[in-house]
């Protein structure tokens, strides 16, 4: 009897990055993690974006496109440069790291967020909680609140209505989970330029 889970999608692609037969394990510093994004009406019908994430190096690379161009080195390879990140330093994902990206990126415990949160913190939402934007043209950050109920707070103050600025350090609070925000873009330093 052949067993289902050695065919499903994910470990298929498991597979694809990991031609050696390597272990995945979920959870660990040798995480891959694939996510999809976007909705089926947003992409091409024969086409799914995929963000794969490689930690275990210390160096997070993202790859996004359709599952033919994910492969890192082919030519259709594209990525997201990383701007800046949101550090945990209180709650269930205290000492975790999340990247930020050029434009606008949703931030959530769903796996298909730009900036998931997935902390096992239950009191974050699951999609769009909140947004953070980096805008390249002004080299700057901003914070909005999200389309759901929860409220998100920086610097201790809640978020609502127009785009708040971030600066290196602001604290931003969600749910039971207490992040920092730092910047990598910024007056100093764009990727414009290097």
């Amino acid at each position: 009897m052949s067993n289902d889970k050695e065919n499903d999608p994910v470990t298929r692609r498991a597979r694809d990055i990991h031609p050696k037969g390597e272990a995945v394990h979920q959870g660990s510093s040798a995480e891959t993690r694939i996510a999809q994004h976007g909705r089926p009406d947003e992409d091409h019908a024969n086409e799914q974006k995929q963000t794969i994430i490689h930690p275990p190096s210390g160096v997070t690379t993202v790859h996004r496109g359709s599952s033919a161009s994910a492969q890192p080195g082919s030519q259709a390879d594209t990525h997201d440069r990383v701007t800046g990140w949101l550090v945990a330093i209180k709650g269930p994902g205290k000492g975790k790291a999340r990247p930020i990206f050029e434009g606008k990126n949703s931030v959530g415990r769903d796996a298909d967020q730009r900036i998931p949160l997935d902390f096992n913190d239950a009191e974050i939402s699951r999609r769009e909680h909140f947004f953070v934007t980096y805008e390249p043209k002004k080299r700057e950050f901003h914070i909005n609140d999200g389309v759901k109920t929860n409220l998100v707070y920086l610097k201790g103050e809640v978020v609502l209505g127009a785009a708040k600025q971030l600066a290196a350090g602001d604290e931003i609070e969600v749910g039971k989970t207490r992040l920092r925000f730092v910047p990598l873009c910024g007056p100093d330093f764009s990727w414009d330029d290097a």
